[in-house]
């Protein structure tokens, strides 16, 4: 639900504002928008298929050595063949990542890692950022090498927030995690906003520019989400199974 309203609310606001646009979104896009996702909420789209698939294998455990090795030879074949049907290749592309995200969250195993795969990260960390500032490219786009760093990358920032008591402890980041559904959902609002005020009043400083949409596209999501709790309203935007259950009780 959450996936179909926003990205017919996202195409209706391409539309009106299409002359501010970056890309614009044709009357094929909205006919097509539930194989072939519109941007940004194509990830919604392949969490609904990863919900599906990992919903009883999460409740077995992470011991099957065989799902491993698929969801690593998924995420394999979607970074080596590129697929003219994007959405499925990004479903095979981060099914590793989004299935080690589960494993670490459930087994608290965080902190249970070897050291050599915090050697490792940093390492590969290392060297995507400095092939990234020295060369300019783009390190993601990369077959194969593009999910390797980035799975790196993710993984040793999970790691030293494990191990930083302020970053693991920090009420502010566990509030504003209960809200990163609302931040991911609206953050793409506020941003293309902001691109269009910014632009006009003259504001076009890289960094003042990156600054206020990181901080708009954080606050403003937060405020709404707390608004909507707070009238009654947010079933409707992000869970209307809980309609459906008030009105049959």
């Amino acid at each position: 639900w959450i996936f179909i309203l926003h990205s017919i609310a996202w195409w209706a606001i391409k539309q009106v504002f299409a002359d501010s646009v970056n890309i614009r979104l044709t009357i094929k896009d909205l006919a097509w928008f539930l194989i072939r996702p519109i941007d940004p909420y194509w990830y919604l789209w392949v969490l609904f298929f990863y919900y599906l698939i990992f919903y009883y294998i999460g409740k077995r455990g992470f011991r099957n050595k065989w799902v491993w090795a698929a969801v690593i030879a998924a995420s394999l074949a979607g970074s080596v063949f590129w697929l003219h049907w994007e959405a499925f290749r990004s479903l095979l592309l981060y099914m590793f990542p989004f299935y080690l995200g589960m494993y670490l969250s459930k087994q608290d195993s965080v902190k249970k890692l070897e050291k050599w795969v915090w050697i490792l990260c940093g390492m590969i960390s290392m060297a995507a950022f400095s092939f990234i500032i020295y060369t300019g490219k783009d390190v993601n786009a990369m077959r194969v090498i593009g999910i390797v760093s980035g799975v790196s990358i993710s993984l040793f920032i999970i790691l030293l927030a494990a191990h930083i008591p302020f970053l693991e402890n920090s009420r502010i980041l566990r509030w504003c995690g209960r809200y990163s559904l609302e931040i991911y959902v609206f953050h793409n609002y506020i941003t293309a906003a902001n691109r269009v005020i910014l632009f006009r009043l003259g504001i076009t400083g890289f960094y003042i520019n990156i600054a206020v949409n990181f901080l708009m596209a954080v606050i403003i999501p937060i405020c709404v989400g707390i608004i909507l709790r707070k009238t009654g309203l947010y079933p409707f935007f992000f869970n209307p199974g809980a309609l459906y259950k008030r009105d049959m009780g």
